[in-house]
């Protein structure tokens, strides 16, 4: 008798929350990682968020397999000099680590 388990959306979000911790070329050898820094400091415009999405997608494999709004990223101010970073992964929310800066 074989059986599978199911990946459910909550995994997925943990996947990507690893990834999320994991600096730029994290692994030797390996591009795997995420600059979430990189789009502290720059316009929503400049286009970084839409490339940080592709990383994951890239990174990630099973974040491939989700359609193309399941995985999502906003910013919002929290006071004056603090910016805090949040990946929407099929509906579920992953705290960035260090993202509030």
């Amino acid at each position: 008798m074989q059986t599978t388990a199911p990946i459910t959306s909550a995994d997925l979000s943990k996947m990507v929350g690893h990834w999320l911790g994991c600096p730029p070329n994290g692994y030797l050898g390996q591009g795997y990682g995420s600059d979430v820094k990189q789009i502290l400091h720059s316009p929503m415009t400049a286009g970084y968020a839409d490339d940080l999405i592709s990383k994951c997608r890239q990174d990630v494999p099973l974040a491939q397999r989700v359609g193309a709004g399941a995985i999502n990223l906003y910013t919002y101010d929290a006071g004056l000099d603090r910016k805090v970073v949040v990946f929407e992964v099929a509906g579920e929310l992953v705290t960035v680590p260090g993202g509030a800066q």
